[in-house]
């Protein structure tokens, strides 16, 4: 009778082809009807002082018709330097076509101008100028005396301080599609602010959106970058790939590895690499290098960032695995804007220095991770589980499948050998034990099976059985037995050189932000010197109007709140409200 193969595949990328060329030209065709994608970022101001966050939201838009991708889980963000140099750089998990973070900006860093730059993998088919998104900030570092970077004015007259009803003037932005009011126009210091957010034309104006409200001064002398000024720079739509580089990651992160073998004889050329989270199964998965030992997988955004990996029927001493670095992104024709730094400025510059370092070490604004749970498929479809301590605890591992597991054996090959075998499922009458199954322990495929025959059960939390035949990358995989130690650490006590674990560079959970509520505050002691009175990237507009409340600070001044968006049917919002905390 012929068997039923359950065809399980976990995370498997659509274009697992990555190295390969297209060769057909449906496959050409493919790929050259996946729209491109643009990237707008939404951030919260042109200049920081250093200890200053920079505060972003990121909108990857489909190219052919601005509304938000589903296309790309990852964007990237990279801050660049006159000197063409990578200062920082960050994965930006992406949901529904947005995602945001934030940069606590490095003292290290020198003064001068630099570039936010912002693409998703499958952008940089592009070139650089047309579609990425890139943008002039300002870093000023009030805590060295170089200022190099920065030119500064020989006029003791500019006029580079603006006046204040000129500030004004210069930032009020409005809309036709949302409206922004406030319960009044001037607050006193910690004072609430009622924010409404209003939906001009109803169900077209609902959407994704992301506000920031920041006190307007003297200093910062240019606007961010704005939706409507900029209009978006756009890959050419019509532009085909005969063979594209880089690919959409459109199940979660796309990684690159390589094999190094240590023996020139070694081939290292269709060699299975077995893909697994380290200290549970929530993710496995096989990939196959080319001729150079390459290989290539994709994460999910919900996938831990400890990775194991595995040469199948290999010696692994044999072999090195390295992970490649992600390719850089080629940074040419970026024209930096400069900043004239005026004399007159120092002591706002020191002032709102010594603020920062006062926010900063009461820990004003709080961030925490959204919840972000890892995804335990496997233990979930289990067909049977054990929890060893519902059991009388036997010494070995081997006496413990024995008296306890059923549907799980162990044979003896010869006087040296022993493998695992499992029953299939829907054959428990049968006497026949049907499939070698692969068997984890923590994540970490155990090859050899006699390494484990032996291993004190009382480490042993819980057993799984999955007794049916599943896809795993390539590979076809007759059962699988599951193990979870309780410290989840059994490799930090075994010498398995078959395994190697490497910690991954993971775009990180958005977060979500704590600005100061003094409804619930009672000790008003503590100083409240923001200039950032609140951030908030993850509004979403479904109804015709939101009300927002924050609080105001100590710090006196004009304050500018800004909302920018993409609506649910591609139209791009940007509009600014202006208060006073007198």
């Amino acid at each position: 009778m012929k068997k039923n193969i359950t065809l399980f595949i976990c995370s498997f990328f659509v274009f697992q082809f990555s190295f390969s060329q297209l060769n057909t030209k449906n496959q050409t065709r493919s790929f050259n009807n996946i729209h491109k994608e643009s990237i707008f970022i939404h951030y919260n101001s042109s200049l920081y002082l250093t200890g200053e966050y920079i505060y972003f939201k990121i909108y990857c838009l489909n190219a052919n018709n601005n509304k938000l991708s589903n296309l790309s889980k990852v964007a990237y963000l990279d801050i660049v330097n006159e000197e063409m140099q990578t200062v920082y750089s960050v994965k930006v998990k992406l949901e529904n076509g947005v995602g945001f973070d934030d940069y606590l900006v490095n003292t290290k860093l020198k003064s001068g101008n630099y570039k936010l730059i912002a693409y998703t993998n499958w952008m940089k088919n592009n070139n650089v100028s047309k579609a990425f998104f890139e943008s002039n900030i300002t870093i000023i570092n009030p805590y060295t005396q170089n200022q190099k970077g920065l030119t500064i004015s020989q006029n003791n007259d500019s006029l580079l301080i603006a006046p204040k009803n000129e500030l004004k003037n210069n930032i009020t932005i409005k809309s036709k599609i949302i409206d922004l009011q406030t319960n009044k126009k001037t607050f006193n210091s910690r004072e609430k602010v009622k924010l409404r957010i209003k939906a001009l034309v109803e169900n077209n104006s609902f959407g994704s959106y992301s506000l920031s409200v920041k006190k307007v001064d003297s200093i910062s002398n240019s606007k961010t970058k704005d939706f409507i000024i900029s209009k978006i720079q756009k890959a050419n739509t019509s532009e085909n790939l005969t063979k594209p580089l880089y690919y959409p990651e459109i199940r979660g992160e796309l990684f690159f590895g390589k094999i190094i073998r240590k023996d020139e004889s070694e081939d290292i050329k269709n060699k299975k690499i077995l893909i697994s989270t380290y200290n549970n199964a929530s993710y496995f998965n096989v990939s196959t290098t080319n001729v150079n030992g390459e290989f290539n997988f994709s994460l999910k955004n919900n996938i831990d960032n400890n990775i194991n990996f595995q040469i199948l029927n290999e010696n692994n001493d044999n072999f090195d695995i390295v992970i490649l670095p992600n390719n850089n992104v080629i940074k040419k024709e970026l024209a930096f804007e400069k900043y004239i730094l005026n004399p007159k400025l120092e002591k706002k510059i020191i002032e709102r220095s010594v603020y920062n370092q006062i926010n900063n070490s009461f820990n004003i604004v709080k961030t925490t991770n959204s919840n972000s749970k890892i995804s335990n498929v496997f233990y979930k479809n289990a067909d049977d589980s054990y929890n060893l301590d519902d059991y009388t605890r036997f010494k070995t591992l081997k006496e413990t499948l024995l008296e306890v597991v059923k549907d799980l054996t162990i044979r003896k090959i010869n006087s040296k050998e022993h493998i695992f075998k499992l029953r299939r499922k829907n054959n428990r009458n049968s006497l026949s034990y049907d499939y070698i199954p692969w068997v984890f322990i923590d994540g970490i495929l155990i090859q050899n099976h006699n390494d484990i025959i032996d291993y004190p059960s009382k480490n042993i939390k819980s057993i799984s059985l999955l007794k049916d035949k599943y896809l795993i990358g390539t590979e076809i995989v007759s059962g699988i037995v599951l193990m979870e130690t309780f410290n989840n650490h059994f490799i930090d006590n075994n010498n398995l050189k078959y395994s190697n674990i490497k910690t991954l560079s993971r775009a990180l959970p958005n977060k979500n932000y704590l600005f100061p509520n003094y409804d619930s505050i009672k000790n008003d002691k503590i100083p409240d010197f923001r200039h950032q009175l609140f951030w908030k990237p993850d509004i979403l507009l479904n109804k015709s109007q939101l009300e927002i409340m924050f609080f105001t600070s100590d710090i006196l001044g004009t304050y500018e709140i800004s909302i920018k968006g993409v609506t649910k049917q591609g139209k791009l919002v940007s509009t600014s409200h202006i208060i006073e905390v007198k």
